[in-house]
């Protein structure tokens, strides 16, 4: 109950922020998590998470890694954390929050998705490098 109150609070509060106005955010944050001195992992994601459907990524991150810090196994937290990496192009990173939610949530279908998409990308990625570097060579 307490954690769906804190929840709650968070999306109201964060409801009038623009992603762009980091700084009410993170005042607003912190506030929070302090006022209720319930520095556990699903309240860290809780702030996260609302701060993601907001668009505010990088600050989202920083709250998804606190979770982290306190629950490295935790698959939701590990889960948006792949996503943001995957979204700035850090393939490593996202493949391995997103394995490790698999491995924690095995019979979770979004976190599999999630991690066949960075799978995908990243040999993608790998494809269009081989491209460019035969190209070159190819050139001289």
């Amino acid at each position: 109950m307490r954690r769906k109150l804190i929840s709650g609070l968070m999306i109201l509060a964060l409801s009038g922020c623009r992603a762009n106005n980091q700084s009410n955010i993170e005042i607003i944050t912190n506030e929070t998590v302090r006022k209720y001195k319930q520095e556990q992992a699903e309240n860290f994601y809780d702030v996260g998470f609302a701060l993601f459907r907001k668009g505010a990524y990088e600050l989202a991150l920083e709250y998804f890694k606190k979770a982290l810090e306190k629950k490295p196994n935790y698959s939701p937290a590990n889960d948006k954390a792949a996503e943001i990496y995957l979204s700035q192009g850090k393939y490593g990173l996202a493949e391995y929050h997103a394995r490790t939610a698999v491995e924690n949530s095995p019979d979770n279908p979004f976190y599999k998705a999630t991690l066949r998409l960075i799978q995908d990308e990243r040999e993608k990625q790998r494809k269009m490098q081989q491209i460019m570097f035969s190209k070159l060579y190819l050139a001289n």
